[in-house]
């Protein structure tokens, strides 16, 4: 899954839709001018400044993903999050370990940022292959056994 912008220190919807303009120009001055990390796939796509901007102004993620909400994933599950995140902060990342009912593990991928699947992604493979090939993940004993 990916958390899609979620982080436990995400500002207040409200705020998250004031700062939708600075926000927008922000990105794209990063953007423009090559301070991001990864190659801006979406930088050069018509109408992604509204897109963002919409996403903003609607309040963010946190409108829609919340902790009560993480709370009810049942699956193991795999946090992965770029031990170097310059957007969001990488303690988060435990926070979903605490939250997730069955958080198999947090895994900080090495140089990675904000996007480890592009910055990283042959690291991104390789862990999701371990944890979708491990046994205790494959074995699903929550599941109720015949009488």
């Amino acid at each position: 899954m990916d958390a899609g912008g979620e982080s436990y220190a995400q500002p207040d919807p409200f705020l998250t839709s004031l700062a939708a303009d600075p926000v927008t120009n922000l990105f794209q001055w990063r953007a423009t001018n090559g301070l991001l990390p990864y190659p801006h796939v979406w930088a050069k796509e018509e109408g992604w400044r509204q897109a963002l901007q919409a996403y903003l102004r609607s309040g963010g993620y946190q409108n829609r993903v919340s902790e009560p909400l993480i709370r009810t994933v049942p699956q193991p599950t795999l946090v992965l999050w770029g031990e170097e995140d310059d957007v969001l902060p990488v303690e988060d990342a435990f926070k979903y370990q605490e939250h997730l009912p069955d958080c198999v593990r947090v895994e900080l991928i090495p140089d990675a940022q904000h996007a480890p699947a592009l910055e990283n992604p042959a690291y991104v493979a390789d862990a999701i292959v371990r944890f979708a090939t491990a046994a205790d993940v494959r074995e699903d004993t929550r599941q109720p056994q015949p009488a």
